[in-house]
């Protein structure tokens, strides 16, 4: 540096040095060569991340509504329902019972509904799921299980099988037992955000000569424990709604003290299961369709914006890289031995920063034989958190859920800031610092360590737009986050020395309910930063993520690049992380 301007001598000394530098850069053309020891106190290594991004189109997303049937075949229904002509007039005579006709007529009024899914179980002296799941149905049926189907030939021949003559008495237990069992089947098969959006409508339709208090099993479930262990799937799988419909076919009941009782009990399960309660006097009054079973949309708003480097630790100073984004600093992974270039030293597929933080309960990075995760299936990251989902397992997050405890942080970032994924602790303050933990993971700061004093150096400052709703019903914003600090990062194999991987978390929520199941995008952006060089790449310290209109996909398009948000499973940072 130059002294002050009246030191003749300090000037007359500078000035070979100034004409040598000037020298230099002309013949290197203009590229500018660091100093060997950069001052701390000015280096470059801040990015700026900033794009504009719509919340999902209503129009885009197919809803699940699955809708089951529970027909009544029974001894009694021979004659409360028994074959007749449903053929319409003028055609050949078609015998069959109007709960038949019933049937066949939803199955083809709702096949046009989006997202429509079909379920029958007969019952009377048996009780059989008649639709099956497969994976194909002909010219073979392949990889076929009891379930819910939207093949039309599927559903309108478990339909037909409806009518067969029954035997036996009216076993609700039972016909409710087997439908327990294919629903939680099923449910168990969704993703987080189908299950959130999925509408559960089951139809029970019978003439109600039934023994209300007979148990199913062994443990001796009543009717009403077995509708309430149905109702609390709703709760355990968080779906949109669950409800059991109750229809009385109350043709050739001449007793009104049978009818009275058949109608009170239907009337009471319907009530119990949360459901409606219909009374079809004759056969040809049955209509399924008086029951809403309709899909429906949503419009969705931003919850949280989130923006994360896992390359770089929060801190002040150089000892904040960590080179292979597991959550140990390079640092820590030289003091306890692990490798600072694979997040998995051990290779047992449970991250280092797990093993060590899990040590106390027999975990070591350097143990390969401590992880139990032996099983292909275990080995996989089934809602793209970044946790394979035998360390969700042990860990007591939902493998299935990108964001276990729905407080609008993913798992993997929680698990990587040291906050707590199961529990929403985003509001507490777990370093008693005045700041509040959700509030430091979005200032990259630590949320169990007292840095608040270095918040103005450290922490991500955020500019967002609200920039109002699309004529797609879309909720549009711009962002910018600046102050992003890059971390001097050692090569790993196949990759370039200095790079940082910096991720883009958006969180939505519907408009009509912000506490219900949220949908979730992820995008990416990369960096370099060699600190000594003090060299970074871009130059201008800014990268974009690309605008809506060039990550939308149409039918038969391309999938989204670098540079867009995208589901996280389907989020692969070698395809969609932008930058250099």
């Amino acid at each position: 540096m130059l002294g002050p301007a009246h030191d003749g001598d300090a000037v007359k000394r500078a000035l070979p040095l100034l004409l040598g530098l000037l020298a230099v850069t002309t013949c290197t053309k203009a590229r500018f060569v660091p100093e060997d020891k950069p001052d701390p106190a000015r280096r470059d290594d801040r990015l700026t991340v900033d794009g504009e991004f719509c919340t999902t189109n209503p129009e885009t997303l197919n809803f699940p509504v699955k809708l089951l049937f529970l027909v009544d075949r029974s001894q009694s229904m021979n004659v409360t329902d028994p074959d007749t002509n449903i053929a319409p007039p003028g055609d050949p005579p078609v015998l069959a019972a109007h709960r038949v006709r019933a049937l066949l007529d939803a199955i083809d009024a709702l096949s046009s509904v989006v997202g429509l899914e079909f379920g029958v179980i007969g019952f009377g002296a048996s009780t059989t799921p008649e639709t099956e799941r497969c994976d194909q149905y002909t010219p073979t049926r392949v990889n076929c299980a009891p379930g819910f189907t939207t093949n039309l030939a599927e559903a309108r021949g478990a339909a037909l099988r409806t009518g067969n003559p029954g035997a036996g008495n009216t076993d609700f237990a039972a016909a409710l037992a087997t439908a327990y069992t294919l629903l939680f089947r099923d449910m168990s098969a969704l993703s987080e955000q189908d299950a959130g959006n999925a509408r559960y409508v089951i139809i029970l339709l019978s003439d109600g000569l039934a023994d209300l208090d007979v148990t199913a099993n062994d443990r001796g479930q009543s009717i009403g424990d077995i509708i309430d262990d149905i109702v609390a799937l709703k709760k355990r799988f968080r779906l949109r709604q669950l409800q059991l419909n109750t229809a009385l076919l109350s043709a050739g009941i001449t007793r009104q003290d049978v009818y009275d009782l058949a109608r009170a009990g239907m009337q009471a399960m319907a009530q119990r299961g949360g459901g409606v309660f219909r009374d079809f006097r004759n056969g040809g009054d049955i209509n399924f369709l008086q029951f809403d079973v309709t899909s429906y949309r949503r419009v969705y708003t931003l919850k949280t914006l989130l923006v994360a480097n896992l390359n770089a630790k929060p801190g002040l100073g150089d000892d904040i890289t960590d080179s292979d984004g597991d959550g140990l600093t390079d640092t820590e992974e030289a003091q306890i031995g692990s490798n600072p270039l694979s997040a998995d030293t051990d290779g047992d597929f449970f991250n280092d920063l797990l093993e060590h933080r899990l040590r106390t309960s027999g975990l070591d990075p350097l143990d390969p034989s401590d992880g139990d995760c032996a099983l292909e299936v275990d080995r996989l990251d089934a809602d793209g958190d970044g946790l394979r989902d035998c360390e969700e397992r042990y860990m007591g997050t939902r493998p299935k859920r990108f964001d276990t405890d729905f407080d609008g942080v993913p798992d993997y970032p929680e698990v990587w800031f040291d906050t707590l994924p199961t529990i929403d602790d985003l509001a507490q303050d777990l370093d008693f610092d005045g700041s509040r933990n959700g509030e430091e993971l979005r200032w990259h700061a630590n949320p169990r360590s007292n840095d608040s004093a270095n918040l103005s150096d450290l922490g991500y400052r955020y500019v967002l737009q609200d920039l109002g709703l699309n004529d797609q019903s879309q909720y549009c914003y711009r962002f910018t986050v600046s102050n992003v600090r890059l971390a001097s990062t050692r090569a790993l194999p196949g990759g370039r020395q200095g790079q940082n991987r910096v991720l883009v978390y958006v969180t939505e929520v519907p408009l009509d309910d912000p506490g219900d199941v949220a949908r979730y995008r992820v995008g990416c952006v990369t960096a370099r930063y060699i600190a000594s060089a003090d060299v970074k790449d871009p130059p201008n310290g800014k990268v974009s993520l690309l605008p809506p209109d060039r990550c939308e996909v149409t039918d038969g398009g391309p999938a989204p690049g670098a540079g867009c948000l995208v589901d996280p499973v389907l989020f692969d940072p070698a395809v969609h992380c932008a930058g250099r």
